[in-house]
């Protein structure tokens, strides 16, 4: 399993979504940071269905020979917020279903002609959540 993140991407997103007029490398690492805490909590933590880094790969990636999995955070908060920002599981499925949400860079930029698609997912949320919010917001 491969996890692909673009340091651009990840910038733009520390612009547009954190407000960091210039992010420093120092800024970058803390968001790469975050998100593969995020990847392997599952596996530090204990989950029901997924026991293994293995097993993780396996669910996201249906074809032995598409094993890129593409990373997306929401919200993106500052590391250190001033206040904290509630959502809903719906609003976050929302949010993590855009393109802009990724920490790579969409394929379309590089072949205009083609679209992306999302094969599989994973969403991992933080904190309490209802179990019926989160099926009724697939």
């Amino acid at each position: 399993m491969v996890t692909v993140l673009d340091n651009e991407a990840i910038e733009k997103n520390a612009m547009a979504k954190m407000h960091i007029k210039d992010p420093s490398m120092k800024d970058v690492n803390a968001i790469i940071g975050r998100i593969m805490a995020g990847i392997t909590s599952p596996k530090r933590f204990g989950a029901p269905n997924v026991v293994s880094v293995f097993n993780l790969s396996s669910q996201l990636c249906p074809v032995s020979p598409l094993h890129f999995i593409q990373c997306g955070v929401a919200p993106m908060t500052p590391v250190d917020p001033k206040y904290i920002q509630q959502t809903t599981a719906t609003h976050l499925m929302r949010l993590l279903s855009r393109s802009d949400c990724m920490m790579t860079r969409p394929f379309r930029k590089y072949a205009p002609l083609q679209t992306d698609c999302l094969l599989s997912g994973l969403v991992l949320f933080q904190g309490e959540i209802d179990k019926s919010e989160a099926q009724n917001s697939i």
